[in-house]
């Protein structure tokens, strides 16, 4: 399924091979605590840059960068 979640961890698998556990650790547990809940089952063209944007603010409110 294309979601944007399925996406995610798919990217994520190909990126961890490069990354320190703790920078994979950061990443993964950012996309499940900020990202997913609120796009995370959302097929991707549902998704448009507004949203993403939306979203990423939200998380940076929270103090989220990673």
């Amino acid at each position: 399924m294309n979601t944007f979640e399925a996406i995610a961890k798919d990217w994520l698998g190909t990126k961890r091979k490069g990354w320190s556990a703790g920078r994979n650790k950061r990443v993964t547990a950012s996309l499940k605590n900020d990202i997913y809940r609120q796009i995370g089952k959302r097929l991707f063209p549902e998704i448009s840059g507004p949203l993403i944007l939306a979203v990423l603010r939200k998380s940076e409110q929270r103090g989220r960068t990673t």
